[in-house]
């Protein structure tokens, strides 16, 4: 879908919206249409002006942190680790 739409002229093929309305809805795809055209600005916009990468992500891409395995540490009072406690009545 986004290089379909971004590059001149936008020739989005059928069979590629007919593979999409496999898996989204309508309002999913203008969403999903909406969001690609904002990018396609903002990077057209961006070169424009000379506008390059600021070193934020480190030339990664949504960038998430991998939480590590072991206990979780809490605070005297705060309810342990694992499955919530029971109530009392």
């Amino acid at each position: 879908m986004p290089r379909a739409s971004a590059a001149p002229p936008v020739d989005v093929p059928a069979d590629l919206v007919e593979r999409l309305r496999e898996h989204f809805h309508d309002a999913q795809i203008v969403e999903l249409t909406h969001l690609v055209a904002l990018e396609n600005l903002r990077g057209r916009f961006n070169l424009a002006l000379g506008i390059q990468a600021a070193g934020f992500s480190q030339g990664r891409v949504c960038a998430l942190s991998t939480p590590k395995p072991g206990p979780a540490v809490h605070r005297s009072g705060d309810a342990p680790a694992g499955p919530a406690r029971e109530r009392r009545s």
